[in-house]
């Protein structure tokens, strides 16, 4: 996106999540990537408990929830990064299907 935020940078900042945490999710992501790839037992919520133990404050404590871990991973899927990941954790989740279907479409997966 040129002008405009990316999707990523717009959480980053609704979540005031630092640029520390933003990497160490990166990191994550990658973890989450190669963990489904290979077949291993990884699924949303060992993503989720992964995912708050980088953006624990206590200042924004409420805000930090299964909610914004999907908002998170549905970023960098807008964003084409890390797709998969979103796809793969959260296909089967009812509350998200419509926002999955439209951005399979998009991405034509």
């Amino acid at each position: 996106m040129s002008k405009q935020q990316t999707h990523i940078a717009q959480v980053q900042k609704e979540y005031h999540i630092t640029e520390n945490q933003l990497n160490r999710i990166k990191n994550l992501m990658d973890f989450a990537r190669k963990q489904l790839k290979c077949g291993a037992d990884y699924d949303s919520c060992m993503f989720e408990r992964d995912m708050l133990a980088i953006v624990k404050n206590p200042k924004y404590q409420y805000m930090y929830d299964h909610h914004m871990v999907t908002d998170i991973a549905e970023a960098f899927a807008q964003d084409y990064r890390w797709e998969e990941v979103f796809f793969t954790l959260y296909k089967d989740d009812i509350t998200l299907k419509s926002t999955i279907d439209k951005l399979l479409e998009e991405h034509r997966i």
